[in-house]
């Protein structure tokens, strides 16, 4: 089964920087994006995504030619290499934020003596800025009515036996039209909370539950699809009452990183994500796939 990822973001995604062990001057590992930051806000540590040589195959080797039979092999291989770095690492340079076992890369908050370090050392092979994503159109539509899929569900596609990873501010798996009041349900029948480092994907603004039903509620694109709730932006009181305004690309990543690992549990066909975002500054940018070195290797 093929995962197909619908990303409405302007992301456009390439590996810029091969992780085979070439080498590579140290400031030549860090992105022009990163590089700013560090200027901005000299002294300050800085929040990182770190691309890892770890002598696995990438992304877009893999599609190429596929081997799932070997993932379980390469995740451990991932992992190990990105524990070295942490262990190897003082404490006072780099803190580790997060691992991923489907990615070559790792995350975490880095001084300006820890990006030195980081850089120079064989098993980088870049460094970009953990950035912020924002959800995407606000007010809910109505797919159906959009794009005609009334007309497809007639036809008898209506995305039973699909699951539908959504990467948002959570769902209301509590309302009935998208298997209330229980969770899981018949509807979101799994999810976590990444960014609040909890199982529990309850949304805390609207917007994931806003693209759950134009997605698969009753009268969305694909009504009888199932759903996995992953929660990548962070609540800011104990009620959910409230998002934090934007998500890290870390938690983000974190987020894909679950719906790869747990396709096969849940039945994950699609992944998607309302999100995206301007640059932060009002420098002129290269390609996106320079800019975004964590999504390329993502995706």
């Amino acid at each position: 089964m093929r995962l197909k990822l619908t990303f409405f973001a302007t992301i456009a995604i390439a590996f810029p920087l091969a992780a085979s062990g070439q080498s590579l001057p140290p400031a030549a590992r860090m992105t022009p994006r990163l590089l700013r930051e560090v200027d901005r806000n000299p002294g300050a540590p800085v929040r990182v995504i770190i691309g890892v040589a770890d002598g696995t195959p990438t992304a877009r080797a893999l599609r190429i030619h596929p081997d799932p039979e070997g993932e379980p092999a390469r995740r451990l291989q991932r992992i190990a290499a990105q524990q070295q770095i942490a262990s190897e690492m003082a404490s006072e340079d780099f803190e580790t934020g997060r691992f991923y076992e489907s990615f070559s890369m790792m995350a975490g908050r880095a001084s300006p003596s820890g990006l030195k370090a980081l850089a120079a050392r064989p098993d980088v092979a870049w460094i970009a800025l953990d950035g912020t994503k924002r959800p995407m159109q606000a007010s809910p539509q109505n797919g159906q009515l959009l794009i005609n899929s009334d007309q497809t569900n007639t036809k008898g596609f209506t995305g039973a036996g699909e699951t539908i990873a959504i990467l948002d501010t959570g769902i209301d798996y509590a309302i009935p039209s998208l298997g209330g009041p229980s969770f899981p349900n018949s509807k979101v029948i799994g999810g976590t909370d990444i960014s609040d480092r909890d199982s529990d994907p309850m949304d805390c603004e609207g917007h994931g539950t806003d693209v759950a039903g134009v997605a698969a509620g009753p009268t969305g694109v694909a009504p009888d699809a199932r759903i996995v709730a992953i929660k990548v932006f962070s609540s800011k009181t104990s009620s959910n009452a409230q998002c934090s305004d934007e998500a890290q690309d870390s938690d983000i990543l974190g987020g894909i990183n679950y719906a790869i690992t747990n396709r096969g549990a849940f039945g994950i066909s699609v992944i998607n994500l309302s999100l995206g975002g301007a640059f932060q500054d009002d420098m002129a940018h290269g390609y996106c796939d320079s800019d975004e070195p964590a999504y390329a290797d993502a995706f």
